[in-house]
């Protein structure tokens, strides 16, 4: 997935996706394998949904809240019912998406 995939660049202000750690991108693959099979058309539509908060997310790092109950440095974005987990790291001016998850599933194993 190229939005939110290993390797994209990652510096303010947010014209292209910051890079995701690898789960993070495995994520997105999955979500999008789990809307294509009823809806392959929503699927695509709804990756870039995400791929557009990752965007806003190295825009404006600082205006998400953090999750520190879940790891040291953690932010984390809301789109509809799908978290954007990411850090800020610090002196590059840049975020790194760590994961991409629905916000039912048990979080603290998964980070």
């Amino acid at each position: 997935m190229p939005g939110c995939a290993p390797g994209s660049a990652s510096h303010r202000p947010g014209e292209r996706a910051p890079p995701a750690a690898a789960l993070a991108a495995a994520d997105l693959e999955e979500i999008a394998d789990y809307i294509a099979r009823d809806n392959p058309v929503r699927a695509a539509s709804f990756v870039a949904e995400l791929e557009a908060k990752c965007r806003a997310v190295a825009a404006l790092p600082e205006l998400y809240p953090t999750r520190t109950d879940l790891a040291p440095g953690l932010r984390m974005a809301v789109h509809g019912r799908y978290l954007v987990l990411y850090r800020d790291l610090p002196g590059e001016d840049a975020v790194r998406i760590e994961r991409v998850l629905h916000s039912a599933r048990n979080l603290p194993p998964l980070i």
